[in-house]
């Protein structure tokens, strides 16, 4: 009886040791193999041809607020055929970052498009150094649809760019975008494990105060960055 209570307490404490250096390994430190661990193989590789920058470290700069992406270019695409040329302009874009956690690597993402798009992110970390930052998140997109149901989707997004030096503008801009499950709405949306790479064309995505006027998603002509057809 002696030797069995001795057994269950080491296989106790090997259980619960093994279960906390997991936790461990799993926190999102800002490194290269986080990034790669929390985006997956398959979506990093994808993503790396599209041709990002990715910005590791721990030490990245504080980019609470709202901030406008116009003019909203296609840079690059992994879409055989693409329908929608390189310098295709999409809606412009409202970035808006919040309750960011310098200590855990965290920070809550709304993309508001000025059209009938809302993402919402599932998980978002950030990285960088000095004023250079990379986040990447999981994101649910819901689509309202005249006279038919939402369509959603998910998807993985990775954004990088630099603040400015007196924090009124994100500089360099971009963001590339990948579908991880259309949830069967294809067409209208790309494949999975597709995408494609969107900048900010003037280099600077000033800092905003209010929702910007819908007539400025009369400029744009096209809908979805992860749709199909323009």
């Amino acid at each position: 009886m002696k030797k069995t209570t001795i057994l269950i307490a080491i296989l106790t404490t090997l259980f619960f040791s093994c279960t906390k250096d997991d936790d461990i390994d799993k926190k999102f430190d800002g490194s290269k193999s986080a990034i790669v661990d929390f985006l997956g193989e398959r979506a990093y590789d994808s993503i790396v041809k599209l041709g990002i920058t990715f910005n590791t470290g721990n030490t990245p700069p504080d980019i609470t607020g709202s901030y406008l992406v116009r003019p909203h270019i296609l840079k690059k695409s992994l879409i055989p055929a693409d329908r929608n040329n390189i310098g295709t302009r999409f809606y412009d874009h409202t970035l808006v970052f919040k309750n960011i956690n310098l200590k855990e690597l965290t920070i809550e993402y709304n993309g508001n498009y000025t059209s009938s798009l809302t993402d919402t992110s599932e998980g978002v970390y950030i990285s960088g150094s000095d004023n250079k930052f990379t986040i990447v998140l999981k994101v649910t997109r819901v689509e309202k649809v005249k006279d038919e149901e939402d369509m959603k989707s998910k998807s993985l997004f990775v954004i990088s760019g630099e603040l400015d030096s007196d924090s009124k503008a994100i500089l360099n801009y971009h963001n590339a975008l990948l579908m991880l499950d259309n949830e069967g709405n294809s067409p209208p949306y790309i494949e999975n494990f597709q995408g494609r790479l969107v900048y900010d064309k003037d280099g600077v995505s000033e800092k905003i105060t209010k929702k910007p006027s819908t007539k400025h998603s009369l400029e744009s002509n096209n809908i979805g960055l992860f749709s199909v057809l323009p």
